[in-house]
């Protein structure tokens, strides 16, 4: 789900983003400039209807909704996600299916590497048996991909992009196998 992109503070319904709305206004923030930062601050994003599909109310009621629903429901919404090999959903299966499978996710020992990169988390987890390392990219653009010693032949378990690259690209995350 995308947040609602709110054109007015009527359509808000948190108190907070009420208030702060009323503070820019006498801080002679004009009307675009403080709902823009209202867009980003307001907990309504995770408070507007679930997305369940392409119907009216995007199938979460068939009264009116306490808030409104982002535009893009009848794309986005779960009944989408169900069969699409790339969606969310199907990567979340994915991950559920791993951890099942390999031990060392839940119980292996960790590692973190390079804690003082503030644009990458990076960490290794390791049993008797087995090794992974996880890369992911905090930032919006590329960064180098430090493959640690012997990591460089590592079988590509799962990634957030199709492909592999030299770099990680904007928040591209890829668990590798040893």
């Amino acid at each position: 789900m995308t947040n609602p992109h709110f054109t007015s503070i009527d359509q808000y319904r948190d108190v907070e983003s009420r208030n702060y709305y009323r503070i820019l206004r006498e801080q002679d923030k004009t009307e675009a400039e403080t709902l823009d930062i209202i867009a980003q601050r307001s907990r309504d994003d995770s408070r507007t209807p679930m997305q369940w599909d392409a119907s009216e109310n995007a199938g979460f009621t068939t009264g009116t909704p306490w808030i409104g629903i982002a535009d893009n429901y009848k794309v986005i919404n779960a009944a989408a996600q169900m069969d699409a090999p790339d969606s969310i959903r199907s990567f979340y299966k994915t991950l559920v299916v791993l951890r099942k499978k390999m031990p060392v996710i839940s119980a292996g020992k960790i590692e973190f590497l390079y804690p003082d990169n503030a644009d990458l988390l990076a960490y290794r987890r390791y049993d008797g048996e087995t090794e992974l390392l996880v890369l992911c990219n905090l930032r919006e653009r590329e960064i180098t991909k430090p493959l640690p010693v012997g990591w460089t032949d590592a079988e590509k378990l799962l990634g957030n992009y199709p492909d592999t690259a030299d770099t990680l690209r904007p928040y591209e995350c890829v668990v590798l196998k040893k």
